[in-house]
């Protein structure tokens, strides 16, 4: 309301007796235009309003304070309510006073005649005391503009929306201070508009500062949200929220938030985990993978046995291989299934590494016959290592940066303590358990809303939904402790789910929550006392409660076909010959399969063994140095007159051996010959031979790394030492092995140990030049000419760098090495200049030890 127009209102007769109030005498001979000019004039004045309201009584200026603190206008209908307790007389002749007193206007126009607008013009409104608080709900919303109110109500809810401001402020605020209404509202909010609510609600007032340091991001860019686009907090008076802007909630929503949260337990919202106890319905598809872990492990272990895949630089097996196995698991087709399982028997020590062959450690194996050991042993492999990576789409590769492993690994936990929450035997909504997880979860809500997720859905990085759904679907699934309902929902983004779902299972519950879950009888998939049997086509049946021990040996002596109600395997001369290789027997074969055959050994299995007992070993070929040797010179005419042995045969040493070529692999030789009928015994660890030489096998790239530290070692000595360079034939005869091999790994290599021991060396000469600069009694640094040389005298005698000041002033520092020093001179190795120079001593205008000898 503008003062000039709510004069304009008035009776000629009013305005008089209002200037005359204002001003006195002056406005006795004056019109009706100069006495709206006078008017305007002294109403503008803080003092002339302190004048009118000392002149009304406590009821006036308790009307006068309270319209200014609701925005300065409320239709006569509200204002007759609240202001004036609906005695409509009483308040009307209170109207007139305040209207003649030159403060408060009634403006039939703005609204209607039968409910006008009651006002205090602004100009006058700025002079009220206390209005500068402006905290109420009506007061703020007058500074909205009508369109930004309109919209407010949509989202509320109001229909039909009023097209007067007055009236739209009051159904806007009937909704705010509605306890039912506002509690439908709060509802509606999203997560981080309601953590922000009742954040606020717990303080008077907050820093912007304060609300960052105390929530997330997302909780700030809410903030903005709220304060620009609805009502609900005061306004800063700038333009633009900083840091040091104070935040408060109107004062009247404060009052009707307050008495929702008390009825709430001090809160806007239930508990966190409340959202998990809504119903759903039960999913249409449901998998347990836990529960097949351990047949889907013994299956990995005696594929192991059977084939000892080789070992790879930083651990695991190839893929092609576990590939192949992952064929017959049963718990899940997820193709990262098999590396988990692979990485969880190398870290438990379930295999072994031997001569870069991984093979079965059977003292372990009686882990897999104990279920809860197992799944605590998954658990607790899932939970520290840092080999299994969520970031990436293939979870095996390692993570560049340890930043974001120690993110992860907190990650594990954080989840863990939200699973603690669920309910016991209850389905649980994803989206729900996300939902909790983020609001309990300061690191996992910093990863969902910080900085780097906006840039993780720009370049379709991995959210923290993302990781979350991987969590959940495949390794909590395969440890044991949920069991998935509708998995295939698992593979749509959080806000396209539908139907995706879990629930703890018996182990899981025990294992979260070991106050309130009773502990599981672990069903035991094993029996002791069964058997496989041996069928007249050499095909064997196993059922699959054949214990973990007995399983992984028959992989070890047959070929697994396919494992369906019970595992089918296969008898062939090759998986004899690899049994022999093994260093098994055919004694040790045969006590097996008649320990452990329910229909005892078939004769044609046995004459079978006896034949590739036989045979094996007419050829025997020789991993470390790739030769293959036979024991008649008859074999040797054999051998090479075929093409396929031809071509992977060097030349012929003697009667009885011949080289293999140095591009071909000795495995392959063996495979080769299998092939054609014969039994090759391939020694596949180191031999000491009658002479005493012990032959060893090694890939090219580990004899550069050994190769590479031994030169390293002999420069090192060469440098460091007392004159003996170490063993330089042995280091030649090495190097010489390598002469078909690449450069670059041997190059890499020397390299890296180079830096290692000139690494030692700086820190040990770090070490004790820390010492010596200790034991110094005089100043350092120092700048007069007699501590100068008391300084170099003691670096000269302890041999120790000194940094020197040298020139003017403005001297740029120089680290050297001093050797002698005469009257005028200082002799000393220049590091900056990489030679020996000389300083004169009356120009060294500073000196200080470092740490460090020569």
């Amino acid at each position: 309301m503008k003062l000039r127009a709510a004069l304009s209102l008035q009776q000629v007769g009013d305005i008089k007796q209002i200037a005359e109030a204002v001003a006195g005498d002056e406005a006795k001979a004056l019109n009706r235009p100069a006495l709206m000019d006078l008017l305007c004039t002294r109403l503008a004045s803080p003092t002339t309003i302190e004048g009118q309201l000392k002149g009304l009584d406590s009821e006036g200026r308790q009307v006068v304070q309270r319209l200014a603190q609701e925005g300065g206008e409320l239709p006569y209908s509200v204002a007759l309510k609240d202001l004036g307790r609906g005695f409509s007389h009483r308040f009307d002749d209170l109207l007139g006073v305040l209207t003649l007193a030159g403060l408060v206007y009634r403006d039939p126009e703005s609204l209607s005649k039968d409910d006008p607008l009651v006002g205090i013009p602004e100009t006058i409104l700025r002079s009220i005391p206390g209005v500068e608080e402006n905290d109420r709900l009506r007061s703020i919303m007058s500074t909205f503009a009508l369109s930004q109110l309109r919209s407010f109500a949509e989202d509320l809810g109001i229909d039909p929306i009023p097209s007067k401001k007055a009236f739209l402020i009051e159904a806007i605020r009937d909704v705010l201070t509605d306890p039912d209404s506002l509690k439908d509202f709060v509802r509606s909010l999203p997560d981080d508009q309601r953590i922000l609510l009742n954040h606020c609600l717990s303080h008077d007032t907050l820093t912007v500062s304060e609300i960052r340091d105390a929530l997330t991001e997302g909780a700030l860019r809410s903030l903005y949200e709220l304060i620009w686009k609805t009502p609900l907090f005061v306004r800063p008076s700038s333009s633009r929220l900083t840091n040091d802007d104070e935040i408060r909630l109107a004062a009247d929503l404060r009052a009707s938030l307050g008495k929702m949260a008390k009825g709430q337990g001090g809160n806007l919202e239930g508990s966190p985990e409340q959202g998990l106890a809504e119903a759903i319905e039960v999913p249409d598809e449901t998998v347990t993978p836990g529960e097949l872990v351990p047949q889907d492990l013994t299956t990995l272990l005696g594929l192991i046995e059977r084939r000892r895949p080789r070992t790879l630089k930083h651990g695991g097996m190839p893929k092609g291989e576990l590939k192949e196995a992952g064929r017959f698991f049963k718990a899940d087709g997820d193709p990262g299934y098999p590396d988990f399982l692979m990485l969880f028997a190398e870290d438990v020590g379930l295999v072994k590494n031997k001569a870069n062959r991984w093979i079965v450690n059977y003292r372990k194996m009686g882990m897999l016959e104990d279920r809860a050991k197992l799944t605590a042993a998954l658990l607790k492999f899932w939970k520290t290592t840092d080999r299994w990576n969520e970031w990436a789409a293939d979870r095996t590769a390692t993570s560049p940066k340890k930043t974001r492993t120690d993110e992860m690994l907190v990650l594990r936990k954080e989840v863990l303590t939200a699973l603690g929450k669920c309910p016991l035997g209850q389905w649980i909504a994803y989206p729900q358990f996300y939902k909790m997880l983020h609001r309990i979860s300061t690191p996992f809500r910093e990863l969902a809303e910080g900085p780097a997720s906006g840039k993780a859905l720009a370049s379709r990085g991995t959210t923290a939904d993302e990781i979350l759904r991987r969590m959940m679907s495949s390794t909590l699934a395969w440890v044991g402790l949920v069991e998935i309902g509708n998995p295939n929902a698992f593979n749509r983004p959080l806000h396209t789910v539908d139907g995706a779902c879990f629930r703890l299972t018996p182990v899981g519950a025990h294992i979260v929550d070991k106050k309130n879950a009773p502990e599981p009888e672990f069903a035991i998939p094993f029996d002791k006392e069964a058997t496989f049997i041996i069928q007249p086509n050499l095909e064997i049946l196993a059922p699959p409660e054949l214990p973990p021990a007995d399983y992984v040996r028959l992989c070890g002596v047959s070929d697994l076909n396919s494992i369906d109600v019970v595992s089918h395997f296969q008898i062939t001369k090759e998986a004899f010959l690899d049994a022999f290789n093994r260093s098994s027997t055919a004694r040790t074969i045969r006590k097996f399969l008649e320990s452990r055959s329910a229909t005892g050994v078939p004769d044609m299995v046995k004459s079978l063994i006896k034949e590739c007992e036989d045979k094996h070993g007419e050829i025997r070929i020789k991993q470390a140095s790739g030769y293959l040797e036979v024991d008649d010179t008859a074999m040797m005419d054999e051998l090479l007159a075929q093409k396929q042995v031809a071509e992977v045969i060097d030349e012929r040493l003697s009667d009885c051996v011949a080289s293999i070529k140095a591009t071909v692999k000795p495995d392959t030789v063996a495979n080769t010959l299998s092939k054609l009928g014969y039994m090759p015994a391939l020694e596949t660890h180191g031999e000491e031979t009658e002479d005493g030489v012990i032959q060893l096998n090694y890939r090219g790239s580990d004899l550069s790394r050994i190769v590479g530290f031994l030169e390293a070692s002999q420069t090192f000595l060469g440098n460091y030492g007392d004159g003996d360079s170490g063993p330089t034939t042995l280091i030649r005869q090495l190097k010489r092995s390598l002469r078909r091999s690449p450069g670059e790994p041997l190059e890499k290599a020397k390299a890296k140990y180079t830096d290692a021991f000139e690494s030692a060396i700086k820190q040990i000469r770090e070490s004790d030049g820390r010492a010596v600069k200790n034991a110094y009694q005089g100043n350092t640094p120092a700048s007069k000419a007699k501590d100068i040389r008391k300084l170099i005298d003691y670096a000269i005698e302890n041999r120790m760098r000194i940094k020197l000041g040298y020139g003017d002033r403005n001297h740029q520092g120089r680290v050297v090495e001093p050797t002698s020093e005469d009257d005028q001179m200082l002799y000393a190795y220049c590091r900056s200049r990489k030679g020996d120079r000389v300083f004169r001593v009356d120009r060294i205008v500073q000196a200080e030890l470092t740490d460090e000898v020569f």
